[in-house]
């Protein structure tokens, strides 16, 4: 991959986490799963059920029960076929 998968902004929004993020193209992955984890809290989205995809950048709806804004943990996996490959990441972020 040329560059590695990142968050880009998370947003929290009533009772909802927002995510935003940006893959590399070269495939597209066909899964993305991500965890954010806040104060022993841990939010997930699992593929094409709860991330939106449709070109390089992703968006992920995540339940915000016990998150609030400030600093949290990022960790991200994409799985791609053609060739199979998974990459895995981590980020520190910020809720806003």
């Amino acid at each position: 991959m040329a560059m590695r998968p990142n968050f880009e902004k998370l947003k929290l929004e009533g009772a909802s986490l927002t995510v935003l993020g940006q893959s590399d193209d070269d495939p597209l992955p066909v899964e993305i799963r991500i965890f954010i984890e806040q104060d022993e809290r841990i939010a997930h989205g699992v593929g094409d059920r709860d991330i939106d995809r449709l070109t390089t950048g992703w968006k992920a709806t995540l339940g915000a029960q016990g998150f609030h804004t400030g600093t949290a943990l990022g960790f991200g996996v994409e799985i791609r076929t053609l060739p199979f490959e998974s990459s895995s990441w981590s980020q520190v972020v910020t809720i806003e």
